[in-house]
């Protein structure tokens, strides 16, 4: 298989590079492949090639560029189960913040709080990050937007 280039929007190589990080940080190891014993870097070459799809296809359901790139991170998951969970969050607190504990936005928000003395719980996207990923996906899925809070 190949990988076909094109260029939508002005993106082309952010694209591509995009797509090589992904499947780098969430792909076995680069030895996991060279040690399968053949093809390991067909098998490397494909996870990336898989990874372009998936970012391709969410694109083509109308998702911008960053939303695109929430679902590719998350990967294969159980939509429904992700969506239960999300609802159960939502539901156990009159206000609930979904975080990442190093973002400054997350930072920020949590402090405005504070000094307002509300009553909130937090959702860490970050702990651990590939449940998070599955959970910022449907949550820009559901309301248009994945960043936090």
């Amino acid at each position: 298989p190949t990988i076909t280039w094109t260029c939508l929007q002005g993106y082309c190589m952010m694209h591509y590079l995009l797509i090589i990080l992904l499947a780098l940080a969430f792909a076995p190891s680069v030895e996991g492949f060279a040690s399968t014993g053949g093809g390991g870097s067909s098998d490397f070459l494909q996870s990336i090639q898989d990874k372009y799809q998936t970012f391709q296809e969410a694109k083509s359901q109308g998702y911008d560029f960053k939303q695109s790139v929430a679902i590719t991170i998350a990967g294969d998951y159980d939509v429904e189960q992700v969506r239960q969970k999300i609802a159960s969050d939502v539901e156990s607190a009159p206000l609930v913040l979904f975080t990442w504990e190093a973002s400054p936005a997350c930072k920020k928000a949590i402090k405005y709080l504070d000094i307002a003395n509300a009553q909130y719980k937090i959702v860490r996207l970050d702990d651990p990050w590939d449940e998070g990923n599955k959970v910022r996906a449907e949550l820009g899925k559901m309301n248009g937007r994945s960043s936090v809070p």
